[in-house]
């Protein structure tokens, strides 16, 4: 066993030295009314999501009004304070945690790092907090801990763990999300296109259905579509459904003239021209190959 770090900030590279993992110091729901806190920082990276009403969060340098559904993530020693107006209540849920080293099996914190883009993304911004509009899988994510710190506030039991760095990934996403919208890339809709496609590859749908779907114009989305992909949607979708085409004709004894419902291609017809042209056989040749494959290694 190891011991707690003197400096919990996110930021704080000594985390990447060793096999640091997050330790809870405090976690509560309050709901407040009427209330002014006094400016104070503590060594430790805190949560504070709204679950209703409003509130005003004050940092050093901006006064930021927070209403259900957002967080703030502010990192450890950031000084703040927190207001809520007279017969406004607000409902909160905290949690508060730095970082501990342990001998165990789990993903260290510098695991997590090296294993997702967007919280080596958020960790390069070294931003001191950040407000996230959350579409409740941060909040499921948090409730789901705190119920699990409940029944064993033990930094060795492993759903704690694998928890924190679902959380740690889904803020670290938010984030991302957030800046993508301030800088007008559009990789934002990019991101939820592919969501969806991956979701609904099944059906019959289109590009009106995709744009629908992430509330934007189908040209607009075709366009950063294909500039952030290099390909366009559509050609993106054949693919998808190709590559399902083929899980589906190697590890399954469905029918073939059945295959192309099962990956949203209504049409047998177009299903084999795609398909032959995606891999250069047939469906049947390609489960062919694959059976004779498989008993010449037997």
């Amino acid at each position: 066993m190891g011991g707690s770090v003197v400096n919990n900030s996110l930021y704080n590279r000594e985390l990447l030295k060793g096999r640091f993992y997050p330790k809870t110091k405090a976690y509560y729901f309050k709901e407040w009314d009427n209330f002014r806190m006094d400016f104070h920082g503590h060594n430790a990276v805190e949560i504070m999501y709204v679950i209703s009403g409003s509130c005003l969060v004050e940092v050093r340098d901006a006064s930021i009004t927070m209403k259900k559904g957002e967080l703030i993530l502010l990192d450890a020693n950031v000084e703040h304070r927190l207001q809520v107006e007279k017969e406004m209540p607000c409902r909160m849920l905290n949690i508060e945690f730095g970082f501990c080293e342990m001998s165990t099996l789990l993903p260290s914190y510098a695991d997590v790092i090296q294993g997702s883009l967007t919280l080596k993304q958020l960790l390069r911004s070294g931003i001191p907090y950040c407000v996230m509009k959350d579409s409740e899988e941060v909040y499921v994510t948090l409730k789901s801990l705190i119920m699990e710190l409940d029944r064993d506030d033990s930094v060795e039991n492993t759903l704690i763990g694998l928890l924190f760095d679902q959380l740690l990934i889904r803020l670290s996403r938010l984030y991302c999300e957030a800046a993508d919208k301030l800088s007008g890339s559009g990789v934002i809709y990019v991101k939820k296109a592919l969501q969806f496609i991956h979701q609904n590859y099944d059906r019959n749908i289109r590009i009106k259905d995709i744009a629908a779907a992430v509330n934007i114009h189908p040209g607009y989305l075709h366009r950063i579509f294909k500039s952030n992909r290099g390909c366009t949607i559509n050609d993106y979708l054949i693919k998808v459904r190709i590559e399902k085409a083929k899980s589906l004709l190697a590890n399954t004894d469905i029918k073939i003239s059945d295959i192309s419902e099962y990956v949203g291609m209504n049409s047998r017809q177009y299903f084999a021209f795609a398909f032959k042209q995606y891999t250069g056989q047939s469906p049947s040749s390609y489960r062919e190959t694959l059976v004779i494959h498989d008993a010449n290694k037997i």
